[in-house]
């Protein structure tokens, strides 16, 4: 029997046994799995915006490890205009942190 590949993202699977003896007793048992990365972001971006608009990005990142982490976040975006390109954090083992992203967005050229 094979293990299976389990995805990436943040899943949990529910597992369900099923017995049965020779003289008909059943037994049933549950048991849950969730899988992740080690180290998740949720972007949490706004479903709209318009040109002008000044938004507050929140990006959670996630460390699901035993370790602390140093996360560099890049902005990378081609109509608006961040206040910083780059945020620099630490992210305790087993700990969230939300990143206050500023920037403004830029009006498309025709």
């Amino acid at each position: 029997m094979s293990i299976p590949v389990l995805p990436d993202n943040l899943t949990t699977w529910v597992l369900e046994s099923i017995v049965s003896t020779a003289d008909n007793k059943i037994g049933i048992s549950y048991e849950s799995v969730q899988t992740s990365l080690e180290l998740m972001l949720q972007d949490n971006l706004p479903r709209f915006v318009q040109y002008g608009d000044k938004i507050t990005l929140n990006p959670q990142v996630f460390n699901h490890s035993d370790k602390d982490q140093s996360v560099v976040l890049t902005l990378k975006n081609t109509h608006a205009t961040p206040a910083t390109q780059q945020e620099t954090i630490e992210v305790k083992a087993g700990e969230s942190v939300s990143v206050p992203l500023n920037l403004m967005i830029d009006e498309v050229p025709a």
